[in-house]
């Protein structure tokens, strides 16, 4: 099958961003279910009786069960819950590997990588190689330490083990497909090399409060 999976999860301490969340999430799910073409069904991650206390956690827990859908032998696109998929697309068939889809403004891991990869969209094709999980989660248990963007860290080690990307990595990103995202007013990440009037997938501004993510995004959703 065809799977969205965006996660839904609840932190700790962290109870009344909740809803919000909530709210947000179905809005990405009926975008998607609208514009991403051969979805068969959206899935939602949440916590499963477990109290997650950090973001790290509830990173790897999100990590275990992409990968035990992709077991399954789904292809799985999984968007954060604050994203809109704002124009149609085609995911499902058209790439073989994993993939990551836009880069950010800095390289904050220079010298492990030729750029640096947001990974709030990513696609796990049932075609790519399994020894790609492997990395990933030998990364999760090796780090005694993680930090802030640990798990975008991940996925770029993930994404640039393939050895076509390592290869010839700028032709295997820019390869003119139009999955980009759009930052509403975030002033330290980069925005798209597209406008909003040409990308496929947006996404707010993630130094708001969740209120005022959520009314922006329900802004963009009326709007398409």
């Amino acid at each position: 099958m065809n799977l969205v999976i965006i996660p839904v999860y609840e932190l700790s301490g962290k109870k009344p961003n909740f809803p919000w969340f909530q709210e947000m999430a179905e809005l990405c799910s009926t975008s998607f279910k609208k514009n991403l073409e051969g979805l068969d069904e959206v899935v939602f991650l949440g916590n499963d009786g477990k109290a997650f206390a950090s973001y790290t956690l509830m990173f790897r827990d999100i990590f275990q069960k992409t990968w035990s859908f992709w077991s399954e032998g789904h292809n799985i696109f999984f968007s954060d819950a604050d994203a809109l998929c704002v124009r149609p697309i085609k995911v499902f068939g058209k790439f073989s590997d994993f993939r990551l889809f836009a880069e950010g403004e800095e390289n904050s891991h220079e010298g492990t990588f030729p750029t640096y990869m947001l990974s709030g969209s990513r696609y796990f094709p049932s075609s790519m190689n399994k020894n790609l999980w492997e990395i990933g989660d030998s990364i999760w248990l090796e780090e005694e330490e993680t930090y802030w963007d640990f798990e975008q860290y991940v996925y770029n080690c993930m994404f640039f083990s393939q050895p076509r990307v390592r290869e010839n990595w700028k032709a295997y990103i820019w390869n003119g497909y139009n999955l980009f995202y759009e930052w509403e007013g975030v002033r330290d990440a980069t925005p798209s090399i597209l406008s909003y009037s040409t990308a496929s997938i947006w996404r707010g501004d993630s130094k708001s409060t969740m209120e005022e993510r959520f009314q922006i995004m329900k802004d963009r959703f009326e709007e398409t």
